[in-house]
């Protein structure tokens, strides 16, 4: 089974940047699966943006979905819970509604190398994350050193890039068989 390592696309510089994230949310209740203490819906303020490209995924912390991506995913996976962000422009009167997912997580141990998440966010690096998940998932999560990285299964992504979703940049991830 083919996954990658799903990153913001670095292209997307309008993508929208959160103000008051940190304020109105506390990330250790992601970080540490905490879903119960996090709002249903939240509202979050972003810096303006002349330019403003609400892409469809967004990484600021923590990984962000709209409800073209959610849609897509949802078909291949809907056993997890989310959250809902509506992020807000109010000096441009633009806001868009987004999803904070709580995938499946798997722990770091699954990470055989590289040792850094660091290693592989350098864009001069070919070097893939060697991965030995316990199963199959179309979509998970995994802390690694105080990081969250997304991993999604070449099915799912495919599905998204047909559905025309944006702001992804994918980094191949190699899985060894378990065993």
């Amino acid at each position: 089974m083919e996954y990658f390592w799903v990153i913001p696309h670095p292209d997307y510089t309008d993508a929208p940047r959160m103000r008051d994230f940190h304020d109105k949310l506390k990330m250790n209740d992601f970080y540490l699966d905490r879903s119960h203490n996090i709002p249903m819906r939240t509202v979050i303020q972003i810096h303006p943006n002349e330019h403003m490209d609400f892409t469809d995924f967004l990484f600021q912390s923590v990984p962000l979905f709209t409800d073209k991506a959610m849609k897509v995913i949802w078909r291949f996976d809907n056993d997890f819970i989310y959250k809902q962000l509506i992020l807000l422009s109010p000096q441009n009167s633009l806001d868009k509604l987004y999803y904070l997912p709580f995938f499946t997580r798997f722990p770091p141990s699954v990470i055989l190398e590289p040792s850094s998440p660091h290693i592989l966010e350098r864009s001069d690096s070919d070097a893939a994350p060697k991965l030995k998940i316990p199963y199959t998932l179309p979509i998970f999560h995994v802390f690694f050193q105080h990081k969250c990285l997304l991993f999604v299964r070449l099915d799912l992504i495919e599905s998204l890039l047909r559905n025309g979703v944006r702001g992804l940049a994918l980094r191949r991830a190699d899985v060894c068989a378990e065993g």
